[in-house]
């Protein structure tokens, strides 16, 4: 956020499945998201968002604590737009891998919260807000980019669940196998609530009564 304090970062967590090493596939990741962010930044984001991006890519191979094996930035242009959209609305970006017969397909599903937004991401359809159509095609279109790289072994958009590949019957611990390529993804009309990044109040107006 353009405040620049920390409490304001808004996170968003991606991952993605590898054939290669860290160090070979690490740039092209960042590169990718780097053309999503930069595919949506002035049709869905407000002026209130900060212009530069930090990224941080993480090994999972790495023990824990982990530290970033590649930081870098993406410089942001955000929408023009000014209406005020209050920080915790946000746009959902779902994805899921393949199903696998006799699991629940739940948890092999992922999403995204984009946020805060325009209001020219939002339109008012009789008594309903929805985010547009152009909003959602934006996403979409540079989500499927972000997905696959351009050369075959590049780090593919994932799920990652540990958790699902042993309920699966693969062994605790096996780290490739916890992820799970994306082949679908989706972006819904209806804009999404996050709490978490609401703004504290700084006044407050009482009434006292006898």
């Amino acid at each position: 956020m353009d405040t620049g304090t920390p409490e304001d970062d808004i996170i968003n967590v991606w991952h993605f499945d590898s054939d290669q090493t860290f160090a070979e596939d690490a740039d092209d990741v960042v590169g990718r998201l780097r053309t999503f962010y930069q595919a949506i930044d002035d049709v869905i984001f407000p002026p209130r968002i900060a212009s530069t991006a930090a990224v941080k890519v993480y090994d999972l191979a790495d023990p824990e604590p982990r530290i970033p094996g590649l930081e870098d930035t993406i410089a942001l242009t955000p929408s023009l737009n000014t209406e005020p959209i209050p920080n915790e609305v946000a746009i959902c970006l779902s994805m899921k891998a393949s199903p696998v017969s006799g699991f629940n397909p739940q948890r092999l599903r992922g999403r995204i919260f984009l946020g805060p937004i325009s209001g020219e991401a939002l339109e008012l359809t009789g008594s309903r807000v929805r985010v547009t159509a152009t909003a959602r095609t934006a996403i979409v279109n540079a989500a499927v980019t972000l997905a696959t790289g351009p050369d075959a072994g590049d780090g593919r958009l994932a799920v990652f669940s540990p958790t699902t590949h042993t309920e699966l019957g693969g062994t605790a611990g096996d780290l490739p196998d916890s992820f799970n390529d994306v082949t679908e993804v989706w972006v819904d009309n209806a804009p999404d609530t996050i709490r978490s990044r609401g703004e504290k109040a700084d006044t407050r107006t009482t009434g006292a009564i006898s």
